[in-house]
């Protein structure tokens, strides 16, 4: 459920949200609170990663793949 807090991001500051990013933060309410920007940089890699970065750089103010970085 990390993608609700992007999603919310997207709905509530960018205004960008997709249906599908409406259907997940409806999904999470009751289980996501706050961020955190490794785990929610782990979205951007894999078969069922997102493919919005830049509203991810504009909530963190890095890049998915900068963040990945500073974990290793």
């Amino acid at each position: 459920m990390r993608k609700r807090f992007i999603c919310t991001y997207k709905r509530d500051i960018a205004g960008t949200a997709t249906e599908e990013d409406i259907a997940t933060i409806e999904e999470g309410n009751a289980w996501v609170h706050g961020g955190d920007a490794i785990v929610d940089a782990q979205l951007y890699d894999g078969i069922r990663r997102r493919y919005d970065p830049y509203d991810f750089q504009q909530l963190y103010g890095f890049l998915p793949e900068t963040v990945l970085r500073f974990s290793t």
